[in-house]
């Protein structure tokens, strides 16, 4: 699951990257590069002409990817995601500008969906396989799966803006969230927005 969604992103990347630059040239197609790194556990690639900058451009989308994953992975322990998992009921998480706006618009689609997208099932997501614990040797019980439903909710988290900073708060110990559905996109649009102003 997770390796699909990440190769969804690197399929957009592909295409951002192309289209962000003029239409190459017959003779420009036959020269075409391919740019590789490694970032959220898998690697990613990029086509692009040959650009006689294209080292600055891989090292420009690398580091925005890998900042990007500091914030949004749950594979990684010391990412944003990671660390508010952690917490417990009232502990405030500081956060910074993009992760307050992806919470934000996460709310607001769990609300508009009535619950339909939800953000805080990674407890679910675990007990089936496809998240970071260990993966089950057998499928969870009807009584499991409630424990982990119970364990879920839009509805038990807050966001806080004041002069202090911008923080994320859960009420109810147990709760954790997985921005798998967003951080495909997100990691996509802000990549596109660093190129074109760097063009």
């Amino acid at each position: 699951m997770f390796f699909n969604i990440i190769c969804s992103i690197f399929i957009c990347i592909i295409f951002i990257i192309v289209n962000f630059y003029s239409k190459p040239s017959k003779k420009e197609k036959q020269n075409i590069i391919m740019l590789t790194g490694k970032t959220m556990g898998t690697y990613w690639q990029v086509k692009v002409p040959n650009l006689k900058n294209k080292a600055y451009i891989k090292n420009l989308i690398q580091k925005y990817l890998d900042q990007d994953e500091t914030m949004l992975s749950s594979w990684k322990k010391n990412s944003i995601v990671s660390e508010f998992n952690k917490r417990k009921k009232n502990q405030l998480q500081k956060i910074n500008k993009d992760f307050f706006n992806i919470i934000s618009i996460a709310l607001k689609i769990n609300k508009k969906t009535h619950g339909k997208l939800d953000i805080t099932i990674s407890p679910l997501i675990n007990i089936w396989g496809f998240g970071t614990k260990k993966k089950p040797t057998t499928y969870p019980s009807k009584k499991k799966i409630k424990e982990k439903i119970h364990l879920s909710g839009s509805q038990h988290l807050k966001l806080i803006k004041n002069s202090f900073g911008m923080f994320l708060e859960k009420d109810m110990n147990g709760i954790e969230i997985n921005l798998s559905t967003l951080g495909e996109g997100f990691a996509v649009d802000h990549l596109a927005y660093i190129l074109k102003k760097k063009d």
